[in-house]
């Protein structure tokens, strides 16, 4: 999660919009994990700024990874690191079109 954060947190765009959330601390554990980035986006630039981070963050894990995007009314969907690895440059621009504009409808409810 450190490394999508700090790959948001490169993006003027989103300048203000992020932060780390932890889940709960669990018994006999010497701290809380950090499992959410929370993002608050407001223009569609930022929205495509955002998915296209995301991406290709996600091609970059060599494990099979799961970002859920959630909204205000509840889960938009969910990017999974396999779906896009293999993308052509092409394919690639489409999906983070797609998933912003998905984001973008979302943050306007």
């Amino acid at each position: 999660m450190l490394g999508l954060f700090d790959r948001l947190s490169a993006e003027s765009e989103l300048s203000g919009a992020l932060r780390l959330q932890t889940g709960p601390l669990e018994p006999g554990s010497l701290g809380a994990v950090v499992d959410t980035v929370a993002v608050a986006l407001s223009s569609g630039a930022a929205c495509t700024a955002a998915a296209r981070v995301l991406v290709a963050w996600l091609r970059t894990r060599t494990s099979d990874v799961t970002v859920r995007i959630t909204g205000r009314d509840g889960v938009v969907g969910e990017v999974r690191s396999r779906n896009v690895r293999a993308l052509g440059p092409e394919a690639v621009e489409s999906y983070v079109n797609s998933l912003a504009t998905t984001i973008n409808a979302q943050a306007k409810d």
